[in-house]
């Protein structure tokens, strides 16, 4: 069984990469719930195509999100960016729970300047047993 996803652009069109959070604190609160809805879906759909087997209770992990953006966004805007995403995977029981107890979040970003077939604008999340 996987334990990573991969939500590529070419795929999933703009919801692949998070926008920033500085953009999406704009937004209204009705637009940000469906894009809480939208994550939702498409990781549940990611988890069937994947063969990703959903956390039992109480598991425990350590999650590493990759994001492969055009520009690089600042540490806390990155992280808190990733919120609607963390918490689709929590209902979606990727992980049981985003809490410190449960488990330890990682993310990471790297710039691509030229989109290409084998290197395009990709968000991989992958979840490893936490000891």
């Amino acid at each position: 069984m996987s334990n990573t996803i991969e939500l590529k652009e070419s795929q999933l069109g703009k919801h692949a990469i998070v926008c920033s959070l500085n953009r999406s604190l704009r937004f209204h609160w009705a637009k940000n719930k469906k894009i809480k809805k939208q994550y939702e879906l498409i990781i549940r759909n990611q988890m069937s195509l994947n063969h990703v087997t959903k956390a039992i209770a109480g598991e425990r992990f350590s999650l590493h999100i990759v994001s492969y953006r055009k520009r690089l966004l600042d540490h806390d805007n990155l992280y808190g960016a990733h919120k609607w995403l963390i918490d689709a995977l929590c209902n979606e029981q990727f992980i049981w729970d985003d809490d410190p107890k449960h488990c330890t979040i990682k993310v990471d970003q790297y710039t691509i300047t030229k989109p290409s077939v084998i290197l395009e604008l990709t968000t991989v999340i992958s979840r490893y047993p936490k000891q």
